[in-house]
C-alpha cells in the first residue's frame, strides 16, 4: 500500500517528486500545470532544437492569490465584441486579464503585441492568449518563457 507523501519533512538528498513526466507541447504543459497536480521543473532542448518540458507530481509549490484585470479601449459605454484574453495556469482558474477593442484589427494588433511582450521579462512564465473577434474565438497561442540554461 503506498504511503502518504509529505513535503513537511523534506531534507537534502530526499527525492521530492514521486513522478517525473515529459511533454513536448506548450498546450499540454499548460493543462498539466492548470490541473494543480504538477510543478513545472524545467526545459530540455535537444541538438535538433526540439523542446521537451519536464513536470513533476505531486506538487511541491503552492502559489495562491493570483488574479487578472480588464482594460477597455473606447467609449465608456462600449461592451465590445473584440478582445484579447491572457490566462495563467492555476488550479483556481482566476479571471483572465482582458483587453477590449472597438475593431477586430485593434484586437489582432494587441494579440500580436502581447505575444512578444510576454516573451520578455525576468524569470519563466507560461501564458495562454486567446483572440476573440465578433464574440468568437479566432486564434489561440501559448507563450512559454523559459529560464536561460546557464549552469
Amino acid at each position: 500500500m503506498p504511503s502518504e507523501r509529505s513535503y513537511e519533512d523534506k531534507r537534502p538528498g530526499q527525492q521530492l517528486y514521486g513522478v517525473i513526466e515529459f511533454c513536448a507541447s506548450p498546450k499540454v504543459l499548460y493543462a498539466k500545470i492548470e490541473s494543480g497536480h504538477y510543478d513545472w521543473l524545467g526545459v530540455r532542448q535537444d541538438k535538433r532544437g526540439r523542446v521537451t518540458y519536464v513536470v513533476g507530481r505531486p506538487r511541491l509549490a503552492r502559489l495562491e492569490g493570483l488574479g487578472g484585470g480588464i482594460a477597455k479601449h473606447g467609449p465608456p459605454s462600449m461592451t465590445g465584441q473584440h478582445h484579447v484574453e491572457v490566462r495563467i495556469p492555476h488550479r483556481l482558474r482566476p479571471p483572465p486579464s482582458e483587453s477590449w477593442w472597438l475593431t477586430s484589427e485593434e484586437a489582432r494588433a494587441d494579440f500580436e503585441r502581447k505575444k512578444v511582450t510576454l516573451m520578455q521579462g525576468d524569470g519563466s512564465g507560461l501564458y495562454r492568449l486567446r483572440l476573440y473577434s465578433d464574440g468568437r474565438l479566432v486564434d489561440e497561442h501559448f507563450v512559454v518563457r523559459t529560464l536561460p540554461n546557464v549552469l
